[in-house]
């Protein structure tokens, strides 16, 4: 689990304010509402950023890439709808920059 007070940059950065939150979706809307800054995974936000309703800062200080997996048991097959899941969340995923 990351430390919600420090962002992981190289050196990390130190943030405080009135509220934190786990959700990546509540962050967006508090952004995108005017309530401050937010660490946002670029794939929830490719969009806002292409339209201009939200501005990366920062870019001159890359964040390390984190991963997305899908984890089922091994040896058993997989539902038709849990193999679509995967397929659509690989391929969804596949283009989405990660920076």
């Amino acid at each position: 689990m990351r430390d919600a007070e420090n962002w992981p940059f190289n050196p990390p950065v130190r943030v405080s304010g009135p509220v934190r939150a786990n959700s990546a979706g509540l962050v967006r809307k508090m952004t995108l509402a005017g309530e401050g800054i937010g660490l946002i995974p670029s794939f929830l936000i490719t969009g806002d950023i292409a339209d201009g309703t939200l501005v990366p800062l920062l870019k001159d200080h890359p964040l390390p890439v984190f991963g997305i997996h899908a984890v089922y048991p091994p040896g058993r097959h997989l539902s038709p709808g849990i193999r679509a899941f995967v397929d659509v969340l690989a391929t969804r995923l596949k283009g989405a920059p990660s920076a």
